[in-house]
């Protein structure tokens, strides 16, 4: 995701015998702006112009396809923010954007997988056998349709001087989905679905630092032809390279039920997504606290109960008639009243969905964390209750400052848990990520 400029003409899909010449800019930070030395729709006088695909030629002879365009200056000069850069093909229709393939690097992708092909050997005598081997693709099965591999690239040696040689290995993923073509937006939900559960592994912020699609109705010299793919990610925060003990598992730690792990988070895509939406806001936006995050998290938390666990107290049939006994019972200038009263009458309360996920996940690092849960459950129900209504009367019951935000962390940890117990971590996986 390496910022760039490109000089070149631009047109849209249909005409491009009235191109303007301009500037493509590119930055991960910032997002992408393309600036025009006058306007697409010359006769027209003020508002502004939306264009879903255009197109470009840069100086240095690159096919640039850009997707999502939005206008925001017009005069002498038209200026649009754009969503999605495609660089090495033209797509003229929304439609032509489908792709069989993605790889994808991500920042730490490397250190979580801890696979390397360097063997050092040092001796006393000053000698150091430096010996590289390419490691093996790891091929992994998502469903029916989908495959997945992680491969690792290298680069031959580098001598900048007289007292270095550098080698690099970089890992990548790939998704391959090629018994069809899938749009883009599709493509990018299941990379991004995947980077999720990253964020998991990682205990922190993951994003995209390069990105090639593949279509393989496009071929180059026989072998199918990639696309470089440029766009902003949703959150994105340099770190450091994070050291084995920093990582809450990695690859190694569940290396032998890896495969029906993923798919299991694959199956289980649309129904968790809107939990780990509420859950991985707490990753990326990490150095800023405020009582937002807290309210994210147990709203996280009640909807994955709501989501995976039983709704209802008593069954449904039992609950209809005592509801209709009760209405029986009223008057009827009350009926409706009561009946919007006792519409969830039949939920669990938040206070037994918390304490049914601290039993399921309980081990011995949650019972560290959270030793009381009666306690426990409190303060998240107060906290909860006065931060969503600001109730004056349970002011004083909710926590505060730094209270709240180790609250915040514990129900963080707690609702990890719960999702990773759910795609399919068991006692020996858990035994092994504490270790």
């Amino acid at each position: 995701m390496e910022a760039f400029t490109y000089r070149g003409d631009w047109y849209l899909p249909n005409d491009k015998g009235n191109s303007l010449s301009g500037e493509l800019s590119f930055d991960a930070a910032k997002g992408s702006e393309l600036e025009l030395d006058g306007n697409f729709d010359r006769k027209f006088i003020g508002g502004l112009f939306n264009h879903k695909i255009l197109l470009g030629k840069t100086s240095s002879g690159k096919d640039v396809t850009l997707y999502n365009c939005t206008q925001f200056h017009r005069s002498k000069k038209s200026n649009f923010n754009v969503q999605f850069i495609i660089v090495d093909g033209l797509f003229k229709e929304e439609e032509e954007l489908k792709f069989n393939k993605v790889i994808c690097n991500f920042n730490c992708l490397d250190e979580w997988l801890r696979i390397s092909g360097f063997e050092i050997n040092a001796t006393e005598e000053g000698k150091v056998d430096l010996h590289y081997e390419q490691p093996e693709s790891i091929m992994f099965t998502i469903d029916a349709k989908r495959k997945g591999a992680f491969h690792f690239g290298y680069s031959t040696p580098i001598i900048n001087t007289v007292h270095e040689v550098i080698i690099k290995q970089e890992a990548s993923l790939e998704l391959d989905n090629s018994e069809e073509l899938q749009p883009l937006k599709t493509t990018l939900a299941d990379l991004t679905h995947f980077q999720h559960f990253l964020t998991l592994g990682c205990f922190s912020g993951v994003y995209p630092t390069s990105v090639q699609l593949f279509n393989y109705n496009f071929k180059d010299k026989d072998f199918p032809k990639s696309f470089k793919l440029y766009y902003k990610p949703r959150y994105l925060k340099i770190l450091k390279p994070k050291k084995a003990h920093e990582f809450l598992f990695g690859y190694k730690d569940i290396d032998t039920s890896f495969e029906q792990i993923i798919q299991k988070w694959f199956e289980l895509k649309e129904k968790i997504d809107p939990v780990t939406d509420l859950l991985l806001e707490s990753f990326y936006n990490a150095t800023f606290f405020n009582e937002n995050r807290f309210l994210n998290l147990a709203q996280g938390l009640e909807t994955f109960h709501r989501r995976f666990r039983n709704n209802f107290v008593k069954p449904k049939k039992e609950h209809n008639a005592m509801i209709t006994e009760i209405i029986d019972r009223v008057g009827d200038n009350h009926k409706e009243w009561l009946e919007e009263k006792l519409n969830f009458s039949n939920e669990p309360s938040l206070h037994k969905r918390i304490e049914q996920i601290i039993h399921e996940v309980e081990n011995s690092m949650t019972k560290k964390i959270i030793p009381d849960p009666g306690i426990f459950i409190k303060q998240v129900k107060n906290s909860r209750n006065y931060y969503t209504h600001y109730d004056k009367r349970l002011e004083k019951k909710a926590l505060k400052g730094e209270d709240l935000f180790y609250l915040t962390e514990k129900l963080k940890i707690l609702l990890t848990c719960a999702v990773l117990k759910e795609v399919g971590f068991n006692k020996q996986c858990e035994s092994r990520v504490e270790s």
